[in-house]
């Protein structure tokens, strides 16, 4: 599932989060930033209710880094549905997420970010056929973040590590493996992109976007007692 973070804010407000999550976005630097992080956990969430046949204010979160063993931040799962593969994802006033059985990644990026590339950089992470159709691209800056989502995807199923992303061609993904299915998606306005790997095919849905009369508040979103 893909939106806006105002619209998730809206739709699903009565969505729990834990006090750990709460804390984590009291943390970040600006109103912004909280509300992508608090809708992306919110929608999380609803993708899963979608599955489990849970109510969404219902399913418990939880993180844990895979290096430092943190519980507040690293690969996201569901203690009561270990079966299940979760994922999210957030951008500037945007956020993505993704539930299946067995692995699932998502990413999203805003094209807002796009700078000229950075040779030195694409090098380290692109492969040569990545890198040739970078270089012919009439937007190459556009053409580096789709290959940049598919491998943050990838990085979040264990198929990709960021040290070796070089070596990880993307450039011709096909939605052909038995075992792996990979969605590329774009925003109609060409502002968005994202991609999601999972293990069964995936259906993409988009939230609603709805005209507001005010910026999500972000304190709405109540608490576990």
């Amino acid at each position: 599932m893909t939106g806006r973070s105002q619209d998730v804010l809206r739709l699903w407000s009565d969505v729990p989060l834990g006090p750990w999550e709460r804390r984590r976005a009291a943390r970040l630097p600006t109103d912004g930033a909280r509300a992508d992080y608090l809708a992306a956990h919110i929608l999380v969430r609803v993708c899963a209710a979608r599955l489990t046949g849970e109510p969404a204010h219902r399913l418990e979160l939880r993180q844990t880094c895979d290096e430092c063993l943190a519980p507040d931040h690293g690969r996201p799962f569901l203690p009561e549905w270990p079966e299940l593969g979760v994922s999210l994802s957030h951008t500037r006033g945007a956020v993505a997420a993704a539930a299946g059985r067995g692995r699932t990644g998502v990413d999203i990026e805003s094209t807002a970010d796009v700078t000229p590339v950075d040779e030195r950089v694409a090098r380290r992470v692109l492969s040569a056929a990545e890198l040739r159709t970078v270089d012919a691209s009439d937007d190459p800056g556009r053409a580096f973040l789709r290959f940049w989502v598919r491998k943050e995807a990838l990085i979040k199923v264990g198929e990709a590590a960021i040290g070796t992303l070089r070596h990880t061609d993307v450039s011709a993904l096909a939605d052909a493996d038995a075992d792996r299915h990979v969605l590329d998606w774009a925003s109609a306005d060409g502002r968005l992109l994202a991609a999601v790997v999972t293990e069964r095919r995936p259906t993409l849905i988009e939230v609603p976007r709805r005209p507001v009369d005010t910026q999500p508040n972000p304190e709405r979103t109540r608490t576990h007692a």
